[in-house]
């Protein structure tokens, strides 16, 4: 997984990135993947070779191929950032 862009947003101590799905949430729609629990994390927006950054919601899938603007506290996007 690359991340193309991480931008920590202050005072608040929030980030944002721009990765690649990690396996763990590809081919399920997002409300079923507890990420925002397990990870401290939302997906606010994804990129396919079709689309140019709708937002995401409960129902989106996102792919191998597909990218996603992430955001949260910083160490968890980070986290989040690292995953395989």
């Amino acid at each position: 997984m690359s991340i193309d862009t991480v931008m920590v947003l202050r005072p608040s101590k929030n980030a944002m990135a721009k990765i690649s799905p990690p396996q763990v949430i590809r081919g399920i729609p997002l409300g079923q993947t507890g990420i925002r629990k397990s990870h401290g994390i939302t997906v606010t927006a994804y990129k396919t070779l079709a689309e140019q950054w709708p937002n995401a919601d409960n129902q989106t899938v996102v792919n191998e191929g597909d990218t996603i603007l992430i955001v949260g506290p910083t160490a968890q996007v980070e986290a989040f950032a690292q995953l395989r």
